[in-house]
């Protein structure tokens, strides 16, 4: 097909596609150098070169600098060495029930109520004589 067969809205859309892919490798190399909205992530940490670095490389050595970046395949977090105590609870299990340890001593001592006077108790009478009057009470 040659060029002026391509419908416009085609050759749009392809010229959008090449600016996104140079904008994507642009973000790429300011990655690596920490200049760009982007950041490295930890499995490549090694990647990581100075501004000033990079400038003092040549076109070939930084070529080879990102080609080695993509050309990496960090390995499997399953490969690392794990703590010990990874996934772990911080303190052993215990073997004994609740209900067989010993009272908290929180609990240990009861207090006794204080003593106090004796208050005789009355009972109290409410009451309302008519529809308009009102409550009464009575000791």
């Amino acid at each position: 097909m040659a060029e002026e067969d391509v419908p416009k809205e085609v050759a749009a859309v392809t010229s959008q596609l090449v600016t996104w892919a140079e904008d994507f490798y642009l973000e790429e190399e300011r990655a690596i150098q920490s200049l760009g909205k982007y950041r490295l992530a930890a499995g490549y940490d090694r990647f990581h070169v100075d501004p000033v670095t990079w400038n003092r490389w040549g076109p070939a050595r930084q070529a080879q600098h990102l080609e080695a970046f993509r050309a990496f395949v960090p390995r499997s977090y399953d490969t690392y060495v794990k703590a010990k105590s990874a996934g772990l609870k911080a303190t052993p299990n215990v073997t004994k029930r609740r209900t067989q340890l010993p009272e908290p001593e929180l609990f240990m001592d009861r207090i006794s109520p204080p003593a106090c006077k004796r208050v005789a108790v009355s009972s109290l009478v409410i009451s309302k004589v008519g529809k308009e009057a009102e409550w009464t009470v009575n000791i």
